[in-house]
């Protein structure tokens, strides 16, 4: 027990107020979890969210090479747990191959969407290829709020814009809503 907690010593790292943690559109190989303080997530200079201990973030750059899709700054001064590429790999090694696969595919997928995004072109189609791709993960029972919070956490997309695709994916009958679930109709 006492190895684990002086391996969690040194993956520390603090940041004073005020300062940036990850710059938008620069690479990274480096996620972070809040141990303590809070941080403000920003696209385009736009607040996203507010994120506390232990919540992370920087997690697609262990998955994927490509920049980073937000920036990130101290709104307190925090305490960071700094997961490097090679860290994560020891961590995530028993996990099953499926697993991992699945991870990725989903950090794909979300780049995918981001730079959609932030064009300004998210379509219909490109939400329902999404609740297609995720279903197969949720056994066609996507939870809504999941679907919620990932289009209003990544892509700034309101609550009201997702009913809006809902709304046309039920009319063409390409969905169907459950108890608190959406799914895809074959």
């Amino acid at each position: 027990m006492a190895n684990k907690f002086v391996i969690i010593k040194d993956l520390q790292k603090k940041f004073k107020k005020d300062s940036v943690i990850i710059r938008e559109g620069e690479h990274g190989t480096t996620m972070y979890y809040i141990l303590e303080g809070e941080v403000g997530v920003y696209k385009n200079e736009k607040f996203l969210a507010k994120l506390k201990r232990g919540d992370l973030f920087g997690e697609m750059a262990l998955i994927s090479p490509a920049p980073r899709t937000a920036s990130v700054i101290a709104l307190s001064d925090v305490v960071l747990l700094e997961i490097n590429k090679k860290t994560f790999d020891v961590a995530t090694s028993e996990l099953s191959p499926w697993v991992l696969s699945l991870i990725k595919a989903l950090v794909e997928r979300l780049k995918r969407m981001d730079a959609i995004a932030t064009h300004k072109q998210i379509t219909i189609l490109d939400f329902y290829d999404f609740l297609k791709i995720v279903g197969k993960y949720f056994r066609n029972r996507i939870p809504i709020e999941f679907v919620y919070d990932i289009y209003k956490n990544v892509y700034t997309i309101s609550k009201d814009e997702v009913d809006e695709f809902i709304s046309e994916l039920l009319k063409e009958k390409k969905v169907a809503l459950g108890y608190n679930t959406i799914e895809v109709i074959s």
